[in-house]
């Protein structure tokens, strides 16, 4: 099967109680086989962090998807944009837009205010794009208000059932949706879908292929497998006597749903569906804690607090994998109470918070029905295998070459190290903050 890698770093990972000192607030990147990386929110600090684990690096980032404005969303942005953007290191068209920004109502004009009472000068053109509600006035794309690096940007409006289907699509061919999450502020969720997959192609194919008279072929082609580059890009190929040739079986492009905060994501379940990875919030959690009594009883007293605040636990989010039919589910987005594990700590603190993020797994884990769930940390890296056809999320045991497993890696690029964590469908790399 030919297919590009596609993985998603797990840039900061604390809710907006944070930062804390072992995990910054919300920033998740999308790694695109191309090179290029889509970045989903930039809380304050993002750039550092990216520095810091060296995935991705700022000037990968062409696209930013920010769900909702809440300042532990959207407050490293223009930082970001100032980094990407120097002017001193770009030497190329001056129209030519380089990043291009999207999300709620009022993200064009934070963007476009900051960087004019910043008296930011960048290289290039930026466009910020917004998601609007009917109800939503858009923010004017009059020539005088443009911050003079500004391109117009494009307003899209929600279907009559409040989601943006398919309100962009890249020249590569990447399909991209979102829907409304209820949260405490207008807040959506982004839906990636990759285009279909090319499989190898088969000798049965090519040799029926090879059959085709040369008389028939499209003009200027001389050999039948001549068509088959076009066949795996373009499609079908109509012969000169009208028979169709169809392109070799493809393979269906991996779906990655990355959601902003929300307590009922409901809004995004139908274009989530089938998820071949899920990023959900889990802000608030009941946890026992070893020899100390809770100061809260029972789950369902934490998840009425994390509903009336907006917010989710990790039984609502495996609730919602379990809905969408998930390949695998990473929760983010975590209370600063809930610190990441050290690397290789090894006294009470580190054994707390070991069992704190043991507890959260499992909650999510039994709501979901299924293993394979992640509890994210700062500079975890997540690669997303290609889905082959009936296939099945299933217990193998790390270390097997055709299985999913854990890894340490470092960020010098040395060997990685198997920790035995078990996350079926998926490869991860934990990378370690220098």
């Amino acid at each position: 099967m030919v297919a590009s890698p596609l993985s998603l770093t797990f840039i900061g990972t604390c809710s907006g109680g944070g930062p804390s000192a072992s995990r910054n607030c919300t920033a998740t990147a999308l790694n695109l086989g191309n090179g290029q990386s889509w970045l989903i929110d930039c809380a304050e600090a993002t750039q550092h962090k990216m520095l810091q684990f060296k995935s991705p690096l700022p000037s990968k980032v062409k696209r930013v998807f920010i769900t909702h404005m809440h300042v532990d969303h959207v407050s490293g942005l223009v930082p970001l944009m100032s980094t990407i953007m120097f002017p001193l290191a770009y030497s190329g068209p001056p129209d030519t837009i380089r990043l291009q920004v999207y999300g709620p109502a009022g993200l064009r004009s934070f963007v476009r205010n900051n960087l004019k009472a910043m008296f930011l000068q960048l290289g290039g053109k930026y466009e910020v794009n917004e998601l609007l509600s009917v109800d939503d006035v858009p923010t004017t794309n009059a020539p005088e208000e443009l911050h003079e690096s500004e391109a117009p940007g494009r307003d899209f409006y929600a279907g009559d059932d409040g989601t943006w289907p398919a309100f962009e699509r890249t020249p590569d061919g990447w399909c991209i949706s979102a829907g409304p999450l209820v949260h405490r502020a207008p807040c959506v969720g982004y839906i990636f879908n990759e285009p279909p997959i090319p499989r190898a192609v088969s000798p049965e194919y090519l040799a029926r292929l090879n059959t085709i008279p040369l008389h028939l072929l499209p003009p200027g082609v001389l050999q039948p497998r001549h068509l088959l580059g076009h066949l795996q890009a373009e499609g079908a190929v109509t012969l000169a006597d009208g028979v169709v040739l169809e392109p070799p079986p493809r393979t269906r492009g991996r779906k990655v749903v990355v959601l902003g905060d929300t307590c009922d994501a409901s809004g995004c379940a139908e274009m989530a569906y089938g998820a071949d990875a899920l990023v959900h919030e889990a802000t608030n959690a009941h946890v026992e804690r070893a020899g100390k009594p809770s100061a809260v009883k029972n789950h369902e007293q934490v998840e009425r607090k994390a509903i009336g605040r907006g917010h989710s636990t990790p039984r609502m989010a495996g609730d919602f994998a379990r809905r969408i039919n998930a390949r695998g589910l990473v929760m983010n987005h975590f209370s600063s109470r809930f610190g990441a594990v050290p690397m290789h700590g090894h006294g009470r603190m580190a054994q707390e918070r070991a069992d704190f993020m043991s507890q959260l797994t499992a909650q999510a884990m039994r709501a979901f029905g299924s293993p394979n769930v992640i509890a994210a940390e700062d500079g975890f890296v997540l690669d997303i295998p290609v889905p082959e056809e009936e296939e099945r999320w299933r217990p193998i045991p790390s270390g097997h070459a055709e299985g999913p497993v854990v890894r340490e890696a470092d960020v010098s690029g040395g060997d990685a190290t198997v920790l035995g964590n078990e996350v079926h469908g998926t490869i991860m790399r934990v990378e370690t903050p220098m």
